[in-house]
């Protein structure tokens, strides 16, 4: 008889790897090992009973099966780093090649592995593919989270342990470390956010039970500032009142690491705020990056530096 240890939560290790261009969906072995706040990648697998009138109530085997695989998920980093954030940047923006830590935008998405060590199992998911990537930090949760969005092809299992376990050299980037210019103004928001949504389409099929490589369709670069009323009531919503739009950029840095990002055109969405008591009046107010042009990738440009030079 076999006797099973409780499972516990710390054991959990993230891991990711590039893939092959050519090879979307092969799985490789993982560059970096990644500590995560939480994590939700799973295969759901459809199950499938076909109708049928067979002269009698029951479900016979025969007339059930198993459908497709949709595999996918969550990924939540708590506690961002620069150091952390190259593999990330890359497969949100697809640019696999960034020049001097800069990442610019791209029409294609590379595909990566990611690999769960769910102690004592490994979980492999293989032809993972940016549906979105979501940064944030606030006045109350302090630390820069992300959080990674994926479709995924494929999902397999192993007793293989994780190849290293993964040790911080760098802080985490947080709140008080970010400095958010709008126009000519410097904002200092309560809570602020950012989203790269890639729009994967999530039910490509064809003929197979597991996913072929996704295409990421129509992107949209958005996110929320709240910020004190007074900053905002002459500059970002008349803007918005006047259909208006003006440079953003955002930083989060400690002076030797660091995660920018910055777009030309900012179109805020504004709301008009409301008052429910006498203490401070904040608004939080939507906005929107746009390409200058149609088929120019320059809604954002997004740069890394980690210790005394630009990841690469």
């Amino acid at each position: 008889m076999s006797v099973h240890e409780t499972s516990q939560g710390w054991q959990w290790l993230l891991g990711i790897g590039i893939e092959d261009a050519e090879a979307p969906g092969e799985a490789v072995a993982p560059t970096a090992w990644v500590q995560i706040a939480s994590e939700s990648l799973a295969d759901d697998l459809e199950e499938i009973d076909a109708e049928g009138m067979h002269g009698a109530r029951s479900h016979n085997r025969q007339r059930s099966t198993t459908g497709k695989h949709a595999v996918g998920g969550q990924v939540v980093i708590d506690g961002f780093r620069a150091e952390i954030a190259d593999l990330l940047m890359r497969m949100a923006t697809g640019d696999t090649s960034p020049a001097a830590g800069v990442y610019e935008l791209a029409n294609t998405l590379p595909t990566a592995t990611l690999v769960v060590w769910r102690g004592f199992k490994r979980f492999t998911y293989a032809g993972c593919a940016c549906n979105t990537l979501r940064l944030e930090s606030g006045q109350a949760e302090q630390a820069l989270k992300a959080t990674l969005d994926v479709v995924a092809m494929s999902e397999a299992t192993s007793d293989v342990e994780p190849e290293a376990a993964y040790v911080e050299e760098e802080r985490i980037l947080c709140h008080k470390d970010l400095s958010l210019v709008a126009g000519e103004d410097t904002l200092r928001p309560e809570r602020f956010s950012l989203v790269i949504d890639n729009r994967i389409d999530a039910d490509v099929f064809r003929n197979s039970a597991n996913r072929l490589a996704v295409p990421p369709a129509d992107r949209i670069v958005s996110g929320e500032a709240t910020v004190d009323w007074n900053s905002v009531a002459d500059t970002v919503y008349a803007a918005f009142q006047e259909n208006a739009m003006a440079a953003l950029s955002a930083e989060w840095t400690d002076g030797s690491n660091g995660l920018a990002i910055s777009g030309d055109y900012c179109q805020w969405r504004g709301r008009t705020p409301g008052m429910t008591g006498r203490g401070t009046v904040t608004v939080s107010i939507p906005y929107q990056l746009k390409a200058s042009a149609a088929g120019v990738n320059d809604e954002i440009s997004v740069t890394l530096t980690t210790g005394e030079a630009s990841a690469s």
